[in-house]
């Protein structure tokens, strides 16, 4: 039986798609972190937040996950698609955009990368102050 079971998980994540992205990063931070102890630095990387039975570094985030050990955060897209759905329930219409996209999910983040996914919308990233 594989332990913690995917209820369990879910009950602390609002989709599969967001447990397995953050079990991901959270897997290669824990890799990372065995990997610089051998190297004899200890600042960049958080060891394991739980004391866990396996080896296994994507059975350790699945438990930090499932102890509530590890929190998220939407992308800034997906909390607009989530305000805006707020909104409706409150008669206000005029802060945040609706959804670009028609979308069969009701996860906001998932709406969110199909918009990315469909070119609706492009990240920009800061560009370097340096010169």
């Amino acid at each position: 039986m594989i332990h913690p079971r995917i209820d369990e998980l879910m009950a602390k994540v609002d989709s599969r798609y967001a447990l397995v992205i953050v079990a991901a990063k959270r897997a290669r931070q824990i890799n990372n972190y065995h990997h610089q102890l051998g190297e004899g630095t200890f600042d960049e990387f958080a060891p394991p937040l739980i004391e866990s039975r396996s080896k296994n570094y994507l059975t350790m985030a699945l438990e930090e996950t499932a102890e509530g050990k590890i929190v998220y955060e939407y992308p800034k897209r997906a909390r607009q698609i989530n305000n805006y759905h707020h909104q409706l329930g409150e008669g206000t219409f005029d802060e945040f955009a609706p959804p670009l996209i028609e979308s069969r999910s009701k996860n906001y983040l998932t709406m969110a990368l199909e918009e990315t996914a469909e070119g609706k919308i492009v990240y920009e990233y800061p560009k370097s102050a340096k010169k």
